[in-house]
């Protein structure tokens, strides 16, 4: 690593975006020296948040006014300490005795041992994109595994809440070589769990850790389901996950067997084109799948579009403008946020946010479709919520009442129907394959959306 006298340094741990004025960081974190050729693209990448010009600014604020298009692109946020959620920090100097990044240095540091022939189960803890891919590996090949949701020590090793347990006794004999080699493969740390009994939390063998389904997912694609959402989303099963999926369009839905799938996701769509595809008949048939046991996931689009009220499966419901936000009356102004990276706030202990061991982190949020928290609001519901409105602001850039409109609204929801659940992202955790942070997310959900 070259020294220098600005840089910035950063760790593999998840980020809430606040600032501070010390940190001390562990062995083998990195550091990137401004002061190099790309140092200029290096800063660009990594700054927390890029000021924009202010007559630019003043010229959209006047557009906006007279109802004419922004000149906005779809993003104004980026960070990739952000949207990799890792934690990092600027300094006015590069620390001393530091050591050159080569490829060998990855290499060396991805590099995992074989677990020990475990007598009771093996375990990993979750979170990770390697945890995920790694729990997809086993549940496509058929190896039955748990969900612990509860932190435990187990040998003196600690595991956080949501580790995945595979019990050997319940396995096929080749349990052992399975997850060697799929642990190696992927570069998972794994663990050889000796009994049921834990030094520290609760026993391995309590009811509370329950038995992780193999997942059957189909996802929605073809009109009017939108084309990028729908490609980000397969993107993330096939090439991140490792996870098989079929595709499916709205005619099968409205008249194909449902049955033959345990998960759904929907991208998003045009609510009202969705409706004339589904029909009431469709719409209805939709709905009995998930009060059967179906796990229906949404993004954007079609979150708006279950979050109605004649769908009947969830209570929140897409908040209306009724004033302008320059208060001279008439029609709202548009609203959509172009683009930014906001504070989001965890609020309850859920499969869903299985490995995010932090009460704050960053999140993608672009639009103009925000959601209500009912008033009956049930616990583990609003899994995660937008940062108040005075917090919620971390890159990219707000119309002025834009933090006041989402702040304390839901990024996440979810709602038991039946014996089924629906898991609503009012934004894409997935967008573009650059949110690697909130990957995580939408692999709970897939994987882990069926535990409870």
């Amino acid at each position: 690593m070259l020294t220098g006298s600005v840089g910035m340094l950063f760790e593999s741990a998840s980020s809430s975006g606040g600032a501070v004025t010390a940190a001390k960081l562990p062995v083998q974190s990195y550091a990137v020296d401004f002061a190099q050729p790309q140092g200029h693209l290096a800063k660009a990448l990594l700054e927390p948040n890029a000021d924009l010009d202010s007559a630019f600014v003043k010229f959209e604020l006047e557009l906006r006014r007279t109802g004419q298009r922004n000149r906005f692109y779809d993003v104004t946020g980026w960070s990739l300490p952000y949207t990799y959620r890792v934690d990092a920090y600027t300094v006015g100097s590069m620390p001393a005795a530091l050591a050159a990044w080569t490829p060998e240095t990855r290499a060396r540091a991805v590099t995992t041992e074989a677990p020990a022939r475990a007598q009771y189960a093996y375990a990993f803890a979750p979170g990770s994109e390697a945890s995920l891919r790694l729990l997809s590996a086993l549940l496509t090949d058929s190896i039955r595994v748990w969900y612990a949701p509860y932190g435990f020590t187990s040998c003196g090793q600690a595991f956080p809440t949501g580790a995945v347990v595979v019990r050997v006794q319940t396995n096929r004999a080749e349990v052992h070589d399975v997850v060697t080699r799929h642990a190696r493969d992927i570069g998972v740390a794994v663990a050889s769990i000796a009994s049921a009994g834990v030094d520290q939390g609760t026993d391995l063998g309590s009811n509370s850790v329950v038995p992780i389904p193999r997942p059957r997912v189909a996802l929605l694609g073809g009109a009017p389901a939108s084309g990028n959402p729908f490609g980000f989303a397969w993107y993330a099963l096939d090439q991140r996950l490792g996870y098989p999926s079929s595709v499916i369009d709205a005619n099968y839905v409205a008249g194909g067997d449902l049955s033959a799938f345990t998960t759904i996701i929907l991208p998003s769509v045009q609510a009202a084109a969705l409706d004339r595809v589904l029909g009431d008949a469709g719409r209805q048939r939709l709905v009995d799948w998930v009060r059967n046991g179906g796990v229906l996931i949404t993004r954007e689009g079609a979150s708006a579009w279950v979050a109605q009220e004649r769908v009947g499966l969830v209570r929140t419901r897409v908040k209306r403008d009724t004033t302008r936000a320059d208060s001279t009356g008439g029609a709202p102004l548009p609203g959509a946020l172009p683009g930014v990276i906001v504070r989001a706030t965890v609020d309850s202990l859920s499969p869903l946010t299985a490995g995010i061991l932090t009460r704050e982190f960053p999140v993608f949020a672009n639009g103009v479709t925000v959601f209500t928290v009912p008033r009956d609001l049930r616990a583990g519901e609003a899994l995660i919520r937008f940062a108040p409105a005075e917090r919620v602001k971390l890159s990219g850039y707000f119309w002025p009442e834009s933090a006041a409109k989402i702040g304390g609204s839901p990024y996440l929801w979810t709602e038991s129907a039946g014996r089924g659940r629906v898991i609503l992202f009012a934004h894409d955790p997935v967008f573009r394959d650059q949110l690697r942070g909130t990957l995580p997310l939408f692999g709970n959900a897939v994987l882990l959306g069926g535990t409870y």
